[in-house]
């Protein structure tokens, strides 16, 4: 379980540095 919850953050994290890096790229204001 431990292992699992621990991989369900990593994604979680990647998921948010992913996203924030892909809206630095395409935020056009």
């Amino acid at each position: 379980v431990s292992a699992i919850t621990n991989q369900s953050i990593h994604w979680i994290a990647f998921a948010s540095v992913f996203g924030g890096v892909l809206i630095l790229i395409y935020w056009d204001p």
